[in-house]
């Protein structure tokens, strides 16, 4: 009877302490759980956030349009279109340094109607203003928001409508609260790039000024960029387009005296005897004080060159190749200042292929780092990383990189916008303003398009089939597998083991 006891007891004992180790061999699994996965998305991120989906799951999305405010806010709109009700919209989020809003639509067409292109800017009185383009050849519409409160539908004032034939825009607001427009028009009577001011809020415009009118023939812009210097100075940077032949000549050109007279361009870069150079040129441009930095796709592999002047545009350095064999190209890349005066650069290139990001420090360029892997090499599948195109970038409170991307148009997938920050740790953040205390709206403002006629007046011109400029895509491939394998791959291990472990002592 004793000894029954005594055994039973023992038996007890052991059970309580086989549960015990079952307790404790799924709290290890737990926590090595969490720290295999950290430590797979911190490898393959470099200390960046992971993607973050802004666009619905209805439509398909265009790029990102991003612009930052006083009050360390940043905003970032976007086109949504092939929606079920056929309507094109302009969806608009913001970003506090840790948190997206949810998005808000901001315009809306008529079933069937169009919206190009978006262009916003922040004055320094802390007003949001944005202008888009309805169609490939206009008109324009301008609307506005205080950036502290652009959150609300009701403080976006009633679009108004500048008729003028773009394809392209983009908007500078400068110190004195004048709106600067530069537009590409491609398919009008008279193609060319153009500049319009206004100095009572986008009420009425100056006659625009052809910039290129010596513009070769069979040519016209497409992508087109603008600045501001901290003198008055204006400077504009585009690249043309032959629609048999590709993409041709970059050229820039200046305005000293706040748009009223204009430089005559030159040639930034122009292609030579090489096969395919400048085929996918995708210039950007950043206006520093009187720097200006322009970034571009140059050469037979679409490697990226690299041109500044330090005297507003008024000499240049000879261009040069920079990320020594890393090439490709999608759709664009990104660029921004930081606050310590620091050029940044981000953009997909290969290989092995992925986002790398990479900063001019004044006179030297730091090896470019990658922050996201799409593919290894060629053989690669993608699985369930995204094929980033339309890559752009901006800079919160002077030392956060938020960078934005969709997925590959080529793809056959609707695209679909993501966002990734990262903050930089050598670089202090810049004091933000306190918000103003939003004003009430008493009656909600709806935002119908006002008719009301600008003093342009618009060609009757037939718009061609849109220029499918996809074509010019570099084909890439794929990417390795899900970094949540490769986190749980070791825990797996480790369980398997413990468990094989004590099966054996029973035995």
């Amino acid at each position: 009877m004793g000894g029954g006891q005594l055994i039973f007891t023992l038996d007890c004992e052991e059970n309580i302490m086989d549960k015990k180790r079952l307790v404790f061999v799924i709290c290890l699994v737990i926590v090595l759980s969490f720290i295999g996965v950290q430590i797979s998305k911190a490898q393959e991120l470099g200390g960046w956030s992971a993607p973050h989906r802004l666009s619905s799951e209805e439509g398909t999305s265009s790029e990102g349009f991003m612009v930052t405010d006083q009050f360390g806010f940043l905003h970032v709109f976007w086109i949504e279109s092939e929606l079920p009700d056929n309507r094109s919209i302009i969806q608009y989020a913001r970003f506090d340094g840790e948190n997206w809003s949810e998005p808000l639509d901001i315009y809306a067409t008529k079933p069937g109607g169009e919206i190009g292109f978006l262009s916003p800017a922040v004055d320094g009185q802390g007003m949001l203003h944005l202008i888009w383009t309805a169609g490939n050849n206009g008109p324009v519409f301008y609307t506005s928001a205080p950036a502290y409160d652009a959150l609300s539908a009701q403080q976006w004032s009633n679009p108004y409508r500048i008729d003028i034939p773009a394809y392209r825009v983009k908007l500078a607001v400068d110190s004195n609260n004048r709106l600067h427009i530069l537009y590409g028009n491609f398919y009008g009577q008279e193609p060319g790039v153009y500049y319009t001011r206004s100095e009572d809020g986008a009420i009425t415009w100056t006659d625009p000024i052809w910039l290129d009118p010596d513009i070769p023939d069979n040519r016209g812009p497409f992508d087109i960029e603008m600045g501001l210097d901290d003198a008055g100075g204006i400077h504009a940077a585009w690249n043309y387009l032959n629609p048999d032949l590709g993409f041709d000549a970059l050229r820039y050109t200046h305005s000293r005296d706040g748009g009223d007279n204009w430089e005559l361009p030159i040639e930034i870069d122009e292609p030579d005897e090489s096969d395919n150079e400048l085929r996918a040129a995708r210039p950007g441009m950043i206006v520093q004080g009187q720097n200006i930095y322009i970034i571009w796709a140059g050469t037979e592999d679409t490697n990226r060159e690299f041109r500044f002047s330090t005297d507003a545009g008024q000499t240049w350095g000879v261009p040069i190749r920079i990320f020594g064999g890393l090439h490709g190209e999608a759709i664009g890349d990104g660029r921004a200042i930081d606050a310590a005066g620091r050029l940044h650069f981000i953009g997909q290139i290969r290989w092995p292929q992925g986002l790398y990001h990479a900063y001019w420090d004044q006179n030297h360029w730091s090896v470019p780092s990658m922050v996201y892997l799409i593919a290894q090499g060629d053989k690669d599948p993608i699985g369930n990383r995204i094929h980033a195109h339309h890559v752009r970038l901006a800079i919160r409170s002077g030392n956060q990189l938020i960078t934005t991307f969709t997925n590959s148009p080529g793809e056959g997938e609707p695209l679909a916008l993501y966002a990734m920050h990262y903050i930089l740790d050598d670089v202090s953040p810049l004091v933000a303003l306190p918000t103003p205390t939003p004003k009430p709206v008493v009656t909600p403002t709806p935002l119908a398009v006002d008719s009301t006629p600008t003093p342009f007046a618009v060609a009757t011109i037939p718009t061609p089939p849109k220029f499918d400029d996809t074509a010019l895509e570099l084909t890439s491939t794929p990417a390795p597998t899900s970094p949540l394998w490769l986190g749980l791959a070791p825990v797996l291990a480790l369980l398997g083991g413990l468990i094989g472990f004590q099966l054996f002592r029973k035995r």
